[in-house]
């Protein structure tokens, strides 16, 4: 096969459910070239989470050196709050590790350097090659197992003086008393995730809460007319439209990018949260609410980007 060269990246996304993989080609718009997933094992510990990580990841240096690409680089997206200066995994709400020199232990077992970033560098790729493309200031929220939420300010990731910055999964919204898995009550993630929107319905209506119903089939029972599916998918919108609100009024986002797994609703998701800003204006300037093009790839891409940008 011919050579692609160092515009061919390997990236990994580590989330609290799977850990994805892909050769990413910045050359073409941040183009998969090929990708495969692997189980977290975030339930069994974080030792298990890093040994999953390393075995994949020599499955995707393996790829990349198959495909022409950089197998001398491995890009890595790390859930949770993750200090990028010193490549520390901080705390996370689905992984039980707590100031795991993660980015080191990665590099030390693979052999290669590794470029890992706060799983909000996802916005980075909707920045830059997805429908944020030439906007000033891009907020991007990501639904999945938890809330990661991220803002690109000129092609820069804004991240707070201790990495922190736009945590909107752990915004407390009134009305709501669910405990996050970061130990507070109330919190956007506890009820708004796509992980949270499915729990909270099988517990509501009597199924297992580890099993059975998830936020597509919460969206589908809802448009159907199911009372107890309406009232929670409802609640979860009112949840993000209240704190999508206060980030706009903070913020002054020019676009909204809403991707991770419940992105897949597509329009009514869409159209429920911008409704939902609409009516709770008063001066502000809203911006456009837009789903991801990107998909479950955004991760792997962003932190593509910036490992390349890193690395040179």
């Amino acid at each position: 096969m011919a050579a692609m060269g160092k515009h061919v990246v390997a990236a990994i996304d580590i989330g609290g459910t799977f850990i994805k993989g892909a050769l990413v080609d910045l050359s073409a718009d941040g183009a998969i070239i090929w990708s495969e997933s692997t189980p977290s094992h975030a339930a069994e510990g974080w030792e298990k989470v890093v040994e999953a990580t390393v075995s994949f990841s020599r499955q995707v240096l393996a790829a990349a050196a198959a495909h022409g690409g950089r197998a001398d680089l491995l890009a890595a997206s790390v859930l949770g709050i993750f200090d990028e200066e010193r490549g520390v995994a901080v705390t996370a709400a689905n992984i039980d590790w707590r100031d795991l020199p993660l980015q080191d232990l990665l590099s030390e077992r693979l052999g290669v350097p590794v470029v890992a970033s706060h799983d909000s560098i996802a916005g980075l790729a909707e920045a830059v090659f997805g429908v944020g493309r030439g906007a000033r200031t891009v907020m991007t929220t990501a639904f999945g197992t938890g809330i990661a939420g991220s803002l690109v300010y000129n092609g820069v990731p804004y991240r707070g003086a201790h990495f922190m910055a736009l945590e909107i999964g752990h915004l407390a919204v009134p009305g709501f008393t669910e405990r996050c898995g970061c130990g507070g009550i109330g919190h956007l993630e506890a009820v708004a995730s796509a992980g949270s929107i499915g729990r909270r319905y099988r517990i509501a209506a009597g199924e297992p809460a580890e099993s059975g119903s998830d936020s597509r089939r919460v969206l589908e029972l809802a448009t159907a007319g199911d009372e107890l599916a309406s009232r929670i998918w409802e609640g979860a919108m009112d949840a993000i439209g209240f704190s999508f609100m206060q980030c706009v009024t903070l913020l002054d986002p020019d676009v909204i990018v809403l991707a991770g797994g419940l992105a897949k609703a597509g329009e009514p998701l869409r159209s429920a949260i911008e409704s939902r800003l609409q009516s709770a204006r008063s001066f502000q300037r809203l911006p456009e609410v837009l789903i991801s093009t990107l998909g479950d790839q955004a991760g792997v891409v962003g932190a593509a980007i910036a490992a390349a940008r890193k690395a040179g």
